[in-house]
């Protein structure tokens, strides 16, 4: 008898620039500080994070030679810190019993710039139907030209199947956010993306503290721009659950092996391994 077929997952592709957020937002989704976050550009490996039935479980793993290595989580956090240099493995992966999403993986990948925006395009994807990609941006800079450029190449891919996340709202007024919310879909339309994707503007930062109301962040931020940050997060992480309700299957705490080694998975670290060469 053959082996059993490995189960297709869900996956969201957090995409990106160094130090726009993406794994505070990943954090801020879980309810936990699971994934180290650097003010630093730090090219990270990619990190998958599903749910899982007991305590956080964390590996690496080699999809040269199919091998997986259990590590403890202060290993993890070392790994993602260590600017990819991590040359025998190719991905890091965690389960958390904590994950609100009972199949869909957050997926975070490493930064990238307008000098390296040719590493992060991704192609095809097998079983493509069940990737979202989620560029998260800087707010103050989320239209800069290679931003636009990335949404353009992409969208022609993924058509609905991604979303814009403009971060680090808090630092905006609220006159400011609702200008940008306002005339977000038009730049991307007068720039030739039809049509323009979902756009969310909010603060990973304010959404990790959420729960900590005299937090000195939530404290110092204005009433208007918390609630409108807060509200967009809602957003976003409802279009999250109704994006893994879309996709077919059961849900499932799988082995963080059988994870990495989905047709989705396999692809994309495939490309990324090209990317790198």
């Amino acid at each position: 008898m053959g082996e059993p077929a490995t189960p297709i997952l869900p996956m969201a592709f957090f995409v990106g620039d160094f130090n726009v957020g993406k794994s505070a937002l990943i954090n801020a989704l879980l309810r936990s500080p699971l994934l180290s976050m650097s003010g630093e550009e730090s090219r990270s490996l990619p990190t998958f994070v599903v749910a899982g039935a007991a305590a956080p479980e964390v590996l690496g793993y080699s999809r040269r030679d199919r091998r997986s290595q259990p590590m403890t989580l202060d290993d993890f956090a070392g790994l993602r810190g260590n600017n990819g240099r991590a040359a025998k493995w190719n991905a890091l992966a965690a389960s958390v019993p904590e994950s609100p999403f009972a199949r869909l993986a957050l997926v975070d990948t490493p930064g990238m710039s307008s000098d390296t925006l040719e590493t992060m395009q991704i192609e095809t994807l097998s079983h493509q139907e069940q990737a979202l990609l989620v560029l998260v941006a800087d707010i103050e800079y989320w239209f800069a030209k290679h931003t636009m450029d990335f949404i353009a190449y992409h969208q022609q891919i993924f058509k609905r199947s991604l979303m814009i996340v403009a971060n680090k709202a808090d630092l905006m007024n609220a006159s400011e956010l609702a200008r940008i919310q306002e005339k977000a879909a038009r730049r991307m339309e007068d720039y030739g993306i039809v049509p323009a994707p979902a756009f969310h503007v909010l603060s990973a930062r304010l959404e990790l503290v959420r729960r900590a109301p005299h937090d000195d962040a939530r404290r110092k931020t204005k009433a208007k721009v918390r609630d409108m940050c807060d509200i967009s997060f809602d957003r976003f992480r409802l279009a999250l659950y109704e994006f893994e309700r879309r996709c077919p299957g059961e849900d499932a705490h799988l082995p963080l092996t059988s994870v990495l080694q989905s047709p989705l998975a396999a692809s994309f670290l495939a490309q990324q391994d090209g990317a790198r060469v």
